[in-house]
């Protein structure tokens, strides 16, 4: 966050956020049920977190928070639950423990297996998202880390996967080495769908796909909003991209190729519009 803004940040006492809590729910045109708390640092200060929740709890909504996988464990889950937290999002990243290192994530690959293996015995709405294509990525690194999404759809029910495009920002490591290269105005530079752009990429086709793949994984059964023609399309790719998540089937995605090369070629030219 202080690359990206400049400034230092600091948390402020549960008792101030729970005053801004009350706030929100008594002065919205509509009725406030849910609090979402999105802040991937959320719980590095526990006993902080921890009287938030409960505190939100008491006054009878629920609740969304972001949490590390190194901070997990069923004792946590187990008492946040208890307060009302029904909606967790997780910034796996990678599934492989070398691209972890390059991104000093400072989570292991063992943390994402013990969460999995803890989240699964809720049924908890869930989000584990992931950036793929990073600078030094190789494909032993991308096929480890669809492993661990496929662990996640086989294993955690009702969970969301997100798989996006690693982007450079300013001020950020990669911004400072690469900026030459970097076109800096360009939407598309700052796009986590496309791969449009992003210079360091060799196989951009395939981890487009792979996105594609999983935003179709992700789509409500009920999408009212679609035509007839379009709502079968995006039912078909729905199933199908059940199937190659269950059974590991990432290769020769030419349906998923085929769907992303219109989903590209409408965002270029919204962009050009």
């Amino acid at each position: 966050m202080k690359v990206i803004i400049k400034e230092h940040g600091e948390a402020g006492p549960p008792e101030d956020v729970l005053k801004e809590v009350d706030w929100v729910a008594s002065n919205m045109k509509i009725l406030i049920k849910k609090i979402n708390f999105i802040d991937d640092n959320f719980f590095t200060n526990r006993k902080r977190a921890l009287d938030i929740c409960r505190g939100v709890g008491n006054k009878r909504l629920t609740m969304h928070v972001d949490i590390r996988c190194d901070y997990v464990s069923k004792s946590l889950i187990d008492e946040i639950y208890s307060y009302g937290v029904n909606d967790f999002y997780f910034g796996i990243e990678s599934g492989s423990q070398k691209v972890l290192d390059l991104m000093h994530k400072g989570i292991s690959v063992q943390n994402i297996k013990n969460t999995i293996d803890i989240m699964k015995q809720y049924d908890i709405k869930s989000v584990f998202s992931f950036l793929i294509g990073y600078p030094g990525e190789e494909p032993v690194d991308l096929r480890e880390t669809l492993s661990i999404a496929r662990d996640i759809y086989r294993n955690i029910r009702g969970a969301s996967i997100l798989m996006n495009i690693f982007t450079i920002y300013p001020g950020t490591y990669f911004y400072n080495q690469f900026k030459e290269s970097l076109k800096s105005c360009d939407a598309d530079s700052y796009n986590w769908e496309t791969a449009r752009n992003k210079f360091w990429l060799n196989n951009k086709a395939y981890l487009e796909s792979i996105c594609t793949l999983f935003r179709f994984l992700n789509l409500s059964p009920d999408i009212i909003y679609f035509g007839k023609l379009k709502r079968v399309i995006s039912h078909t790719l729905h199933a199908m991209s059940k199937f190659r998540v269950r059974h590991g089937f990432f290769n020769f995605l030419l349906e998923f190729r085929i769907a992303n090369y219109f989903i590209q070629r409408r965002s270029q030219s919204a962009i050009l519009t």
